[in-house]
């Protein structure tokens, strides 16, 4: 596990059999979903189309000018797939991030203003990337682990409605479904790619 000490997180052995139980800072340095993280291949991957469909998705729904889906380890929050920021901007810092919110809790966070939101106003990305409102669910694996989280954002302050919340809360559990269009993971050489959606098959959400 970790433990935090002047602001800081730092590695902390902790028995295996308590880890299911990680909630708060602990939780992102926690090695079994660092292992569920790495284990989906999509750290430093390129665009992955399927993914990409759902955030552009989002984005259209909840009339959002950025959305993103992000895989959490424990330097960064890197954005496999995201809608509204120039194509070679790819990561932030967990500490820039706001995912690190929903990974720490595996808990939805909904701010409307994040300049007024005590947890967020102090986040570095209030002023570097203009966050100002931010609604994100954890995408979890058949685990239970949160690997990242599905996110919308909005360069002004806004009250996220409850059917947008709702719609949010959907896009964000079919990247952990069987559906073959929203695999969980980046293609690879052993696997066969996610289906496009067109046309789509029986099973497709």
């Amino acid at each position: 596990m970790t433990d935090v000490g002047e602001g800081r997180l730092r590695r902390v052995e902790r028995p295996t059999s308590d880890l299911a139980a990680v909630r708060g800072p602990a939780a992102i340095l926690d090695p079994v979903r660092l292992a569920a993280v790495r284990a989906t291949g999509l750290l430093d991957s390129p665009a992955v189309e399927s993914l990409d469909h759902l955030t552009r998705l989002a984005a259209m729904l909840l009339e959002a000018p950025l959305a993103f889906l992000t895989v959490v380890d424990d330097e960064r929050s890197y954005w496999a797939s995201r809608v509204g920021v120039v194509e070679d901007q790819r990561q932030n810092t967990v500490e820039e991030s706001f995912c690190q919110y929903v990974v720490a809790d595996a808990a939805p966070l909904i701010v409307d203003d994040t300049a007024l939101n005590l947890r967020t106003r102090d986040n570095p990305s209030v002023l570097g990337m203009g966050v100002r409102a931010w609604a994100g669910y954890p995408v979890l694996d058949s685990a239970g682990n949160a690997l990242g989280s599905f996110c919308v954002v909005d360069t002004a302050p806004r009250a996220w409605t409850a059917d947008q919340r709702q719609s949010l809360r959907r896009l964000a559990r079919l990247p952990r479904t069987r559906s073959p269009c929203y695999a969980w993971s980046a293609p690879s050489a052993s696997r066969v790619p996610a289906c496009n959606c067109s046309p789509a098959p029986p099973n497709c959400c």
